[in-house]
């Protein structure tokens, strides 16, 4: 078993014995860590799975926890779903995607050089009044650069 996966079980083993206890209250912190962590392991699909179990016992979905998500499908290069998240966030109360979320789906398109994506992203931050920052400048001159754009 490679150290990321057994990170996983070790962690769902955690997670089940904590949700077995009297004292148990979901809480959407706990949840995003977890889905934070099944993105860095590539592993969307169970990251979805632990978001809708999250919504399912009565927390609601959160800009961080959408983040947690859009991030685990763009890491994984599922830029489809990642977008539709975001959309999804969108229509959402609350959950208004911001610059990091932005930056974040955009260094994701960047390292797959999908460059007709980013300037969707960057058109679509400026649709919505959000401007892009430092971090954000730096993606874009650091992977253009690469890139030999």
């Amino acid at each position: 078993m490679s150290p990321a996966n057994l990170a996983v079980s070790i962690a769902d083993q955690v997670f089940d014995l904590m949700r077995d206890q009297v004292w148990y209250r979901p809480y959407v912190g706990i949840y995003v860590k977890l889905i934070t962590m099944l993105g860095k392991c590539k592993q969307p699909e169970r990251a979805h799975e632990l978001f809708q179990a999250m919504v399912d016992e009565g927390c609601a979905p959160n800009l961080e926890s959408y983040t947690a998500l859009v991030s685990a499908y763009s890491r994984s290069g599922r830029f489809d779903r990642a977008f539709s998240l975001l959309e999804q966030m969108k229509a959402t109360p609350g959950c208004r995607p911001d610059v990091q979320i932005y930056s974040f789906l955009i260094k994701s398109c960047l390292h797959a050089y999908d460059f007709e994506r980013v300037k969707y992203l960057m058109e679509d931050m400026a649709r919505a009044g959000i401007r892009p920052n430092v971090v954000t400048y730096n993606t874009l001159i650091e992977a253009y650069g690469k890139a030999g754009r």
